[in-house]
């Protein structure tokens, strides 16, 4: 699992969210949330990590953080 689906996961369960109450909540699809949260995709846009980090009522430069640190090298 990714830095970045570890903050997700924990946060989103720390609030007694599913998968999909989080997800409807930040305006992506609960697929997209769920591929996230397993380290399978990474966070690339700036947009959709500002949508989830107001949903989950985290702060954004700990997200982008996380996204980038947990981006592969040859940029998937």
């Amino acid at each position: 699992m990714s830095e970045l689906g570890t903050i997700l996961r924990e946060r989103r369960e720390h609030m007694g969210l599913t998968q999909t109450e989080a997800a409807d909540l930040a305006g992506i699809s609960n697929s997209f949330l769920c591929q996230l949260e397993s380290g399978t995709r990474a966070g690339r846009s700036v947009t959709t990590v500002a949508k989830l980090a107001s949903a989950l009522g985290l702060r954004l430069d700990a997200l982008v953080g996380a996204s980038v640190r947990g981006a592969r090298p040859d940029g998937e």
